[in-house]
Parts: structure tokens; C-alpha cells; sequence
């Protein structure tokens, strides 16, 4: 990246969601995860068939204590088996991202990798709290 770019990413606390939809009615289940996560304060994403919901993105200094749990709770009250989340927090980075070309707003969450194995590795209606392993 150039001394003149725009694109900068801020290293902060990043708290997720890694929900997986069902094949099954996911049109539906997506809009409803979507505009609860949106009541939640939170910022939503979907890549492939995971929702990806973050708090402390956009702004760490608003950073909501406690939303990310109320949120959980709400999705498992509403969805119950039809879905499955793993959640945690940890250093990540946010901010605009791109090219020459253009870019947009993004985060490089912490131990995305891992915890995508271990959402894929849950049963339905299961909830896991993930705790990255930091990098040696």
C-alpha cells in the first residue's frame, strides 16, 4: 500500500457471529437474521451460506458491552435447531480495503479459520463460545 493510498485497515477488538443458515427455507431465515442483527446494533454480512455479524468494526469507542450475547439469545429463542453459531472476540482488523480501481469496508476477523471449522463441525441448535488461539 502506497503513502498516498486511502485504504487503511485499524487494528481493535472485533466480537463475532458466525451463524450457518439451513438449506431449508434460508431466503426467509436470512431476512429474519438480518433485520434482528440490524435491531442488535451490529454490523451483518453474508459469505456463502454463513452470516457473519460483528460488533466493534465501525466504531470501537461505541462499542456495545453485552449486545453481542443479546443477540445470541434472541437468535437461539427464535430459531432454536434450524441454526447453528459460534461467537468470540479477539484483535482483528476493519476499514476500507480495495484497489486502483475502488474498494469497500471490510474486517479480517480473528481466527476466522478456525472457528469456520468449527461451525461446520457443530450440530444444529448448538452454540459455541470461541476463543481464538493467538498467533505465535
Amino acid at each position: 500500500m502506497s503513502a498516498d493510498s486511502p485504504w487503511k485497515l485499524r487494528k481493535g477488538r472485533i466480537e463475532f457471529i458466525l451463524v450457518a443458515v439451513p438449506e431449508t427455507n434460508a431466503q426467509g431465515v436470512i431476512a429474519e437474521i438480518f433485520d434482528l442483527t440490524l435491531e442488535h446494533d451490529a454490523e451483518v454480512d453474508l459469505v456463502n451460506s454463513v452470516i457473519v455479524i460483528t460488533y466493534g468494526t465501525l466504531d470501537a469507542e461505541a462499542f456495545p458491552k453485552g449486545k453481542r450475547f443479546a443477540l445470541i439469545e434472541t437468535l437461539r429463542e427464535k430459531f432454536g435447531a434450524q441454526i447453528k453459531m459460534v461467537h468470540g472476540a479477539g484483535i482483528g482488523h476493519s476499514g476500507y480495503v480495495g484497489g486502483k480501481s475502488g474498494g469497500r469496508f471490510n474486517y479480517i476477523l480473528p481466527g476466522l479459520k478456525e472457528a469456520t471449522a468449527r461451525l461446520e463441525d457443530l450440530p444444529p441448535g448448538e452454540i459455541l463460545d470461541f476463543f481464538p488461539t493467538p498467533p505465535s
